[in-house]
């Protein structure tokens, strides 16, 4: 009987280090939400997919290079690296601004994004995510609405392959970091 009491405790036991894996800890929260930057680009608001973006900096120094491509802007050493600057403005066939004060490193590239103005960060449900018509440069899927916004998300990835495809013409591409 004894052992009976035992192996069922030791059941017990098991099972409740085996759920503890599959639930959330305790006090955390499960995460149901997404993180976006709102950033403005001349005097439009867009907004950045936080999980597309490896680091947002702020008056950086960029080294202005020729090219045929008029959405370079040149090269900025950031995090130890040289990483290629766009102009977001350009990418997006919006008007140039007098000025970029704010950098967003792409996720996976050595290329930054520069922009005029960040307005902040945002949590939005995912329901809130509504897909769009992918414009002519296929640069917005999806616009995030709530709390009386609407802000077109600009996806970071297919503006790189726009510019592999663009910028790197003779079938180079741009490798992704660490590569």
């Amino acid at each position: 009987m004894a052992n009976d009491t035992v192996q069922g405790r030791l059941l017990e036991l098991r099972q409740s280090f085996d759920r503890a894996f599959a639930e959330p800890a305790a006090g955390e929260r499960v995460k149901t939400t997404l993180d976006l930057l709102a950033i403005r680009v001349g005097r439009d608001p867009y907004a950045l997919r936080l999980s597309q973006i490896a680091a947002i900096e702020a008056d950086r120094t960029i080294t202005h290079l020729p090219s045929d491509h008029p959405e370079l802007l040149g090269i900025a050493g950031v995090r130890g690296g040289v990483v290629a600057v766009f102009d977001l403005a350009g990418l997006l066939g919006a008007p140039r601004p007098d000025a970029w004060r704010w950098l967003v490193l792409a996720k996976g590239a050595p290329v930054a994004l520069a922009f005029s103005a960040f307005d902040g960060q945002l949590a939005v449900a995912p329901e809130a995510l509504a897909a769009a018509e992918p414009d002519q440069l296929g640069r917005v899927h999806e616009v995030a609405r709530g709390g009386g916004l609407s802000l077109p998300v600009i996806d970071i990835p297919a503006l790189i392959a726009r510019l592999d495809a663009k910028a790197l013409p003779r079938g180079e591409r741009i490798e992704p970091r660490g590569a």
